[in-house]
């Protein structure tokens, strides 16, 4: 990280974060690789880099990552900034609601919320978005994450 240039603290992940780490890579490749994205130009923030950003301790939930679109003419979304959430596995839907809620009207406000779902997580994150506020529910997109996301079976 120090040779990148990166002031993060390198360490190994735990094993139970693996397939989080994996779902976030496929995902934002897959946004990255999407005609919208090369038209615009967005950037993307990982949470550590969210985390690094937010003076003090992070007050609130921090979403996966950010999604920074600039203010240019072939933008569809100028200035925005939208929070990622990828999804593998379901939380309960009151902690779910309020990570949605404190997301979007929070201290950093998020235009969009994208939730990126593998097929457990869904139901849940679909039964979420329906108890915020009504205002609030046309900002919260919901996806299916890519293929690429899944861990692949053994070999045969």
């Amino acid at each position: 990280m120090d040779a990148a240039g990166f002031g993060y603290r390198a360490g190994q992940p735990s094993l139970g974060r693996l397939a989080h780490i994996r779902a976030m890579l496929a995902a934002r490749l897959w946004l990255q690789a999407s005609p919208a994205w090369a038209k615009a130009r967005p950037w993307w923030h990982s949470e550590r880099r969210v985390r690094a950003a937010r003076p003090g301790p992070a007050a609130g939930h921090v979403p996966d990552a950010e999604i920074h679109w600039p203010s240019i003419d072939a933008s569809p979304y100028a200035g925005q900034v939208w929070a990622v959430e990828v999804e593998l596995t379901p939380k309960s839907a009151g902690r779910a609601a309020r990570i949605m809620t404190g997301l979007l009207s929070g201290p950093a406000r998020y235009v969009q919320v994208l939730y990126l779902t593998a097929p457990p997580a869904r139901p849940v994150v679909t039964r979420s978005a329906g108890r915020v506020l009504a205002d609030q529910q046309a900002r919260i997109i919901i996806r299916d994450l890519p293929p690429a996301a899944f861990t692949p079976g053994p070999a045969s």
